[in-house]
């Protein structure tokens, strides 16, 4: 359960710090200083929501209220796919450009349902929601965990005897596309603080812990090969049985299956995958598949230990002494240009798609946009109909793709 402001409040005088910060008003800063600049200090509202934020949100509803008990699985998926209809019919888009938006849609609708009916519970004692937090500077730094719960892991010692180790691990629910090679650790500062938090306030060493996103839409997949090595991917959930095609098809010639079989295999598979049972693919075909084959949840796991730990720290010193400093100017000279940060076609995705914000408050993006107007039209305030701006986005879009 949340803190209430009063108990937010308490905590900060309780631990001798002047204000709270969380991560996400850090990495605001970091990521979008403007819109850092309009929210925190201006205290403007934010003008609009991404469809992965307003979904994300029903998501996390649900799986917080079913390891509460207090849905059940279908009643899970109902609220999930009402909300699907409300986001639809508020207009709520992933991204502007139309058939981009209708195709990422139809894709989210029917991994996020996928991994709705397969989801297990991971423990009688996991907790979602779980607060943290810690004097850090002259903060209270605070936030909410998705998802703790234990976990028993068998490994080797020193001398190669197999001994149980017991971890927390750190789950964060993520509904977008996962993250990899240096996204990973650029991503990755939530969890990171997430770690030093309950370390902190539970005694928990950071070699005990476990910290990682749950992608939702994917699963993970382990094939046996040949050779014996187990290779792993990461497959959207709607794409399983494409994926896997070429797999099952060498697995059936070293079984000793025919054509006709594979054939039979195939169709199996697509059944199993239009009754969500994306964990329970081969459903139907020989049990020998899952001695090559293990399919589970998307788990991708963040290395983390006591030298990135102090890495981190610093990072967050550092980040917190720009953001004062920063702030401290602006309150001396009232100058937004303190947190101007230029739109780059690199970066637009975000800002066209993710930001908060409309070109109507925000400055750096509504000088992009002002780019492709043309000199002799005045910029208008683009939270409005605009065919003009429409078509430019569009022509953005399907120059990105």
């Amino acid at each position: 359960m949340r803190l209430s402001r009063e108990e937010l409040k308490q905590k900060i005088k309780e631990n001798g710090c002047d204000n709270s910060l969380s991560w996400s008003k850090l990495n605001t800063f970091v990521e979008d200083p403007y819109s850092f600049y309009l929210k925190y200090l201006k205290g403007i509202k934010e003008e609009k929501k991404n469809a992965y934020a307003f979904l994300g949100d029903i998501v996390h509803k649900g799986l917080e209220q079913f390891y509460a008990n207090e849905v059940t699985r279908e009643q899970m998926i109902e609220n999930f796919e009402n909300g699907m209809i409300d986001q639809h019919n508020k207009s709520i888009h992933f991204v502007k450009d139309e058939t981009q938006n209708q195709s990422i849609e139809n894709k989210y609708y029917t991994c996020i349902l996928n991994f709705l009916h397969n989801y297990e519970k991971k423990s009688s004692k996991s907790k979602l929601e779980q607060f943290v937090g810690m004097p850090f500077e002259h903060y209270y730094v605070q936030g909410y965990i998705d998802h703790t719960y234990p976990l028993l892991v068998e490994e080797k010692d020193a001398q190669d005897n197999i001994i149980e180790k017991q971890y927390v691990v750190i789950e964060d629910f993520k509904t977008s596309t996962a993250y990899t090679g240096k996204t990973i650790d650029e991503k990755a500062g939530q969890l990171k603080l997430y770690a030093i938090m309950l370390s902190n306030n539970y005694n928990i060493p950071i070699s005990n812990i476990k910290i990682g996103w749950n992608f939702l839409k994917y699963v993970k997949v382990d094939y046996k090969q040949k050779n014996g090595t187990i290779k792993t991917s990461n497959i959207e959930r709607n794409d399983l049985v494409n994926k896997l095609k070429t797999k099952v098809k060498t697995v059936t010639k070293t079984l000793g299956y025919s054509e006709e079989d594979l054939k039979n295999f195939y169709n199996i598979m697509e059944d199993n995958l239009k009754q969500y049972k994306n964990n329970n693919i081969f459903d139907g075909m020989p049990e020998e598949f899952y001695n090559y084959f293990s399919i589970h949840d998307c788990f991708v796991e963040i290395p983390f230990d006591e030298q990135k730990k102090e890495e981190f720290i610093n990072y967050m010193i550092e980040q917190i002494h720009l953001m004062d400093a920063k702030i401290e100017t602006y309150n001396l000279t009232k100058d937004d240009t303190l947190f101007y940060q230029e739109v780059t076609k690199e970066n637009s995705f975000f800002f066209l798609n993710l930001c908060g914000y409309t070109a109507k408050n925000h400055k750096p993006l509504k000088d992009y946009l002002e780019k492709f107007q043309s000199f002799d039209k005045p910029i208008q305030a683009y939270d409005k109909k605009d065919e003009e701006l429409d078509s430019f986005m569009d022509s953005l879009f399907n120059e990105m793709e």
